[in-house]
C-alpha cells in the first residue's frame, strides 16, 4: 500500500513537471514580439510591435541604445497588453539608434524582441528658387514621416533683416505645402529659415538651415556726349555712367534702336559716315546680380553735317622785322636828305639876298 502511494505521488509529480515544462515552453515561445518603426522625425522614432501571446502578461519594457551592442536604456514600461506602439522622443537628428522591446511574464520571465535599427531624420532644408527686386520665392524639404503618436502640426517661416532678430512671416498647417513667396522687400540683406512643429501639441521643433539673399538697389545708367553736332568723318565721344547693383556692369550701345557691334564698354566714339541725325542710348546690366533688371539710359540725338571748304587765304603785308630795317635803301634816303638841304639852303640864300637889296640907300 505504501509503495502504491509512493508510485502514485511520483506519477503526479512527474505529470506536474512535464506539464510545467510544456506550459513554460508554450508561454516562452509566444513572448518574443516583432518590433518595427512606421515613422521617424528629426528627434523622434515611433515604434510598433506585435501583441504579446503570454498567458500571464506583465509588461513591455521599451529600451534604446546608440550602439547595437548596448548599453540599452529603458525609456518606458507599458503594462497594457493591447498597447503595442509608442514614440521615443528627445533624440538627435540624423543619428542611428537601436531599439529592443522586452516582453515580460510574471511566471516565465522576459524575452527580447528583434533589435531594430532606425535613423532619425535630418533637419529640414530651405532654399531660394527665384526672386525679383522685391520678392523672394522659398522652397523647403521636410524629411519626416509622421504617425498618430507624433503628428505634423505646422511649418513656421521666419525672416531676419541685416542680421537682426528673427520674426515670423507665416505659419502653414498644410503638410503638403512646401513653398512660400515673400513680397514687399527693399534693398537689404535677408536671412530666411523655417522650422517644423510636430507632436500632439507641436512640442517638438527642428529648425532648417538659413538661406541668405542681398537685394541691391536697382541699376541706373546715364550717358553724356562731348558734342551734339559733328562733321562727317569726325568723332564724338560718348560716356555711360552706371550706379546701383554691385558696381560691376556690362554695357551695350544702340544706334537708332539697333545694337552697335562691339560697343560694349562704358565709352563709345561716334564717327558718322553720312549726314543726318542719329539717336544714341546705352543699356547697363549688373554682372554679379543676374536678378536685377537691365537699365536703359537717356538718349542723345547727334547731327552729322558735311565738312565745309575753308575760304581762300590772303597774304598779309610783311611785318617789319625789329632785328633789321627792310624798307627804303639808305642811298635813297641820303639823296633825299641832300636835296632837301639844298632846297632849304637855296631858299634861305634867296631870302637873304632880297633882304640885303632892300636895305641899300638910293643913289
Amino acid at each position: 500500500m505504501k509503495k502504491t502511494k509512493m508510485a502514485f505521488l511520483s506519477s503526479i509529480a512527474l505529470l506536474l513537471f512535464v506539464s510545467s515544462i510544456c506550459l513554460t515552453s508554450t508561454v516562452y515561445g509566444a513572448t518574443s514580439v516583432n518590433l518595427s518603426s512606421p515613422a521617424q522625425t528629426e528627434t523622434t522614432v515611433t515604434l510598433s510591435w506585435t501583441q504579446s501571446d503570454d498567458w500571464v502578461f506583465e509588461k513591455y519594457n521599451v529600451t534604446f541604445s546608440t550602439s547595437v551592442n548596448g548599453p540599452y536604456y529603458e525609456v518606458e514600461i507599458i503594462t497594457d497588453k493591447g498597447k503595442t506602439s509608442t514614440a521615443i522622443v528627445g533624440l538627435n537628428p540624423n543619428t542611428d539608434y537601436y531599439f529592443i522591446v522586452y516582453d515580460s511574464g510574471s511566471l516565465v520571465g522576459t524575452t527580447p524582441s528583434n533589435t531594430l535599427n532606425q535613423k532619425t531624420k535630418q533637419n529640414p532644408k530651405i532654399s531660394i528658387t527665384s526672386r525679383t527686386e522685391s520678392t523672394v520665392s522659398l522652397k523647403w524639404i521636410d524629411y519626416n514621416t509622421y504617425s498618430s503618436q507624433v503628428p505634423f502640426e505646422s511649418y513656421v517661416i521666419q525672416i531676419s533683416t541685416s542680421g537682426g532678430q528673427w520674426s515670423t512671416l507665416t505659419t502653414i498647417t498644410d503638410v503638403s505645402q512646401s513653398t512660400y513667396t515673400v513680397t514687399g522687400l527693399s534693398p537689404a540683406t535677408y536671412g530666411f529659415r523655417m522650422y517644423d512643429k510636430v507632436g500632439t501639441s507641436g512640442q517638438h521643433t527642428s529648425t532648417s538651415d538659413v538661406a541668405t539673399l542681398t537685394i541691391h538697389t536697382p541699376v541706373e545708367v546715364h550717358i553724356s556726349s562731348s558734342a551734339t553736332t559733328v562733321n562727317v568723318g569726325q568723332q564724338v565721344q560718348l560716356t555711360a555712367t552706371a550706379s546701383g547693383g554691385t558696381n560691376s556692369y556690362s554695357y551695350q550701345w544702340y544706334s537708332n534702336g539697333n545694337p552697335i557691334s562691339g560697343a560694349t564698354s562704358a565709352s563709345y566714339s561716334y564717327s558718322p559716315t553720312e549726314t543726318g541725325t542719329t539717336n544714341i542710348y546705352a543699356t547697363a546690366e549688373d554682372t554679379q546680380d543676374s536678378f536685377l533688371a537691365k537699365a536703359t539710359s537717356n538718349s542723345i540725338t547727334l547731327t552729322a553735317t558735311s565738312q565745309e571748304t575753308p575760304p581762300p587765304t590772303t597774304t598779309p603785308p610783311p611785318t617789319p622785322d625789329s632785328s633789321g630795317y627792310q624798307g627804303i635803301p639808305i642811298i635813297y634816303i641820303v639823296i633825299i636828305v641832300v636835296v632837301i638841304i639844298g632846297v632849304v639852303g637855296a631858299v634861305t640864300g634867296l631870302a637873304i639876298k632880297r633882304r640885303q637889296g632892300k636895305s641899300k640907300p638910293n643913289a
